[in-house]
């Protein structure tokens, strides 16, 4: 795990992450956000006005229950290539290995085309 890492969301959305799995989806770094982190995150793709990377990320205190996920904090995600219907659920843990660190949320990881860019 890299720690206070840069990484770029297909070179249009770069956040710090508080801890990155690299190489781990089809090669592809999986960064663990800190809630302010993935914050910056929401508010970077919000700003893009391109439909592909329109995503809409979004904290929730607990799972919808439409969704039956996990108890806990976590973020909620769309994406406009979808229908509708199509959400996801991003719940907050701790970094395995790393038991005493904060909260993080692996919004995009293992999903998305990441890349540590320090």
């Amino acid at each position: 795990m890299l720690r206070n890492t840069r990484v770029t969301l297909d070179g249009l959305a770069t956040v710090t992450a508080y801890a990155v799995a690299e190489g781990v989806w089809n090669g592809f770094a999986a960064p663990y956000l800190t809630r302010e982190q993935a914050d910056d995150l929401a508010a970077q793709l919000e700003t893009l006005g391109d439909p592909e990377y329109d995503e809409t990320i979004r904290y929730l205190p607990e799972c919808p229950a439409h969704l039956d996920g996990p108890e806990g904090d976590g973020y909620l995600h769309h994406s406009p290539q979808y229908d509708d219907e199509c959400q996801s659920w991003t719940a907050g843990q701790k970094v395995p290995g790393d038991p005493d660190g904060p909260t993080v949320y692996p919004v995009g990881a293992y999903g998305w085309v990441w890349t540590v860019v320090d």
